[in-house]
């Protein structure tokens, strides 16, 4: 396998208030627990050998000259987002994941986004890693990409190190 296709990419930074003049709240408890998800899985990669790269904002790469400044991008790499749904964004050409961690956002529901609407949202991606059991009865109602269990089935607390590597394996053959 070539360096490049080892190569995986991952956004976890939200930048400002999306929404201004709009509160925007973030649960403190659910966020340092994705932060210790994305370390988690950040780890188990770098521990099987692979690249790993932190794009901050992965919505300026659109034209094939900002992707100059991502020298081992090539097409079909693989993007792991870590961040409340209407944050993500997906990265142009490249496969999208979104590492669901349980991190929800709360707006006022009167304000309407593109962003706020959870079915635009999944749509822009290509898979949804779950990392527990329980997945949100919202989520059940919407018409969903690929869904990948990466929790271990034996201790649903736990990532499986397996599942992810699998999984990785199975996206860049």
């Amino acid at each position: 396998m070539t360096e490049q296709r080892r190569t995986i990419y991952y956004s976890h930074q939200i930048h400002g208030n999306l929404f201004p003049g709009k509160e925007y709240f973030i649960d403190t408890l659910a966020y340092e627990n994705s932060k210790k998800i994305k370390n988690h899985i950040i780890n188990i990669l770098l521990e099987e050998g692979f690249k790993i790269k932190e794009i901050i904002r992965p919505e300026i790469y659109k034209h094939q000259i900002s992707f100059s400044f991502l020298p081992d991008f090539h097409k079909g790499a693989i993007h792991l987002i870590f961040k409340p749904l209407e944050y993500t964004r997906p990265l142009k050409n490249a496969y999208n994941i979104w590492v669901n961690t349980g991190w929800i956002s709360s707006y006022n529901s009167e304000f309407f986004h593109p962003f706020l609407n959870p079915e635009r949202m999944i749509s822009l991606i290509e898979e949804i890693w779950y990392c527990t059991p329980n997945i949100s009865n919202d989520l059940r109602l919407l018409k969903l990409p690929m869904m990948t269990p990466i929790y271990n089935k034996k201790d649903p607390s736990q990532i499986s190190k397996e599942a992810i590597i699998n999984r990785i394996n199975q996206i860049i053959k």
